[in-house]
């Protein structure tokens, strides 16, 4: 029976000499040792050990459930590791895919920025769920985020404002600070009784840039827009954090505003 020792497998096999020690430490594959020459060698059947090893590993099965696979297995047992190893993967890809989505909407969020900064259009907007805030620093605004994004029917979650119509007109304070987050409008009804929602509506939409407040001067940007095209308020202000960039180490956050808004 032809022997190899630890070196001469490392050389056959794409494993390294650590790899091996720590396999023999986890009783994983053990070298056999030569009762002439005390040398540890592995057989040909070790080898074939390691090369399902490899394979299995490969599948991002767990050690220890290797081990217990060519310790003791069953074809009937194989499968039904490899189907459990299926849903985890499985739940990973729906983890990937809306780590995706979330990507997508954050890129085109900021793709926005250069192209609607205090420049005003009227669209239809989309439909909004939000949840209510208690503050800017709401113990509960992680919970909330995460809801949100388990949500099927609802996208894009984000910190937002909202101004109502007779704060409009005095002064450009917030009157409520919410997460708002795109929603399905077909699923509206299935939606929890503790959320709030925006349905689409003719409205004027810009991005702005938003401290505590909405500077003044944008204030008058849009209230000169709405005198000039004889236009009024017909609802509350949505203000949406959609993007961030910093100057001189200091945060600059844009907001997509909806003003909504009849002839």
């Amino acid at each position: 029976m032809k022997h190899y020792l630890i070196g001469d497998v490392a050389k056959l096999l794409p494993i390294s000499k650590d790899t091996l020690r720590y396999y023999d430490k986890l009783g994983l594959v053990s070298p056999k040792k030569s009762t002439q020459n005390n040398y540890r060698y592995y057989t040909k059947e070790d080898l074939l050990t390691l090369t399902y090893v490899l394979v299995l590993k490969d599948l991002e099965l767990p050690l220890e459930e290797i081990k217990l696979l060519i310790c003791n297995n069953s074809l009937e047992s194989f499968k039904q590791l490899l189907e459990r190893q299926e849903q985890i993967i499985d739940l990973r890809l729906a983890k990937l895919q809306h780590l995706k989505s979330k990507l997508h909407y954050f890129k085109e969020d900021i793709e926005k920025v250069p192209q609607h900064f205090r420049k005003i259009d009227c669209i239809m907007s989309p439909s909004f769920v939000y949840k209510t805030l208690s503050s800017e620093f709401d113990p509960n605004y992680s919970n909330i985020m995460t809801e949100m994004e388990e949500a099927p029917y609802i996208k894009a979650p984000v910190f937002s404002a909202l101004i109502s119509k007779d704060t409009f007109s005095t002064n450009n304070q917030f009157d409520l600070l919410v997460v708002s987050g795109l929603a399905d409008e077909q699923r509206f009804y299935h939606y929890p009784k503790n959320y709030s929602y925006l349905k689409p509506t003719l409205c004027l939409r810009t991005i702005l840039t938003i401290g505590e407040t909405i500077l003044e001067e944008d204030f008058e940007l849009i209230r000169n827009y709405l005198e000039k095209h004889e236009l009024t308020l017909n609802g509350d202000i949505l203000a949406r954090c959609i993007a961030f960039e910093h100057h001189d180490e200091l945060p600059v956050e844009y907001y997509e505003v909806f003003i909504p808004i009849k002839n």
